[in-house]
């Protein structure tokens, strides 16, 4: 098992998803931070651990969107490359409302060890009931929000469920 860290929070597991919001309420500094934590982070992976990004807002956007990947993919110096270029193609694309709900689901079919959550708001009640059912696996979901006041109950929540940590960054709107 190794680690891997985002935001201040640890994970173990070879299997890593990074499940970042780009809705509107991400806009320019929010989503900023979060590709540059994210950066940080997949340095501290190693080549055998895999990974993915998916951005999320009304729709999910896994990397590399419009092409989409079905598996996770090895942290080698040139995958990080690629999806750090990625990554500054969708700062221009920060739409919509936060819907994280099938982009979720999305992420646990992936079946990664470890999701990073990183969102700008709450989630709703019967989005956490459905993770709880879906998450057959024991996916540790690890929860980091952006400036959150509203809804961070629902976030600490779902971080709890899965025996994972809950952690705020910035300040709170």
């Amino acid at each position: 098992n190794r680690n891997g860290e985002f935001f201040g929070v640890n994970a173990s597991g070879d299997r890593i998803l990074f499940f970042v919001d780009s809705s509107k309420r991400m806009q320019v500094q929010p989503f900023v931070t979060a590709c540059s934590g994210l950066q940080k982070s997949l340095a501290t992976l190693d080549r055998k651990q895999q990974f993915l990004v998916i951005l999320f807002a009304e729709d999910s956007y896994p990397m590399y969107f419009p092409r989409v990947l079905d598996t996770l993919i090895p942290c080698t110096p040139e995958n990080q490359r690629l999806v750090n270029a990625w990554l500054r193609e969708q700062e221009r694309s920060l739409l919509g409302r936060a819907k994280p709900d099938a982009a979720l689901q999305l992420a646990l079919a992936y079946r990664p060890s470890t999701i990073f959550f990183l969102t700008g708001g709450g989630v709703e009640g019967r989005v956490l009931g459905d993770v709880r059912r879906k998450n057959s696996a024991g996916t540790q979901i690890n929860v980091i929000g952006v400036n959150v006041s509203d809804g961070e109950e629902s976030l600490r929540t779902l971080a709890q469920q899965n025996n994972c940590i809950f952690n705020a960054i910035g300040p709170k709107k």
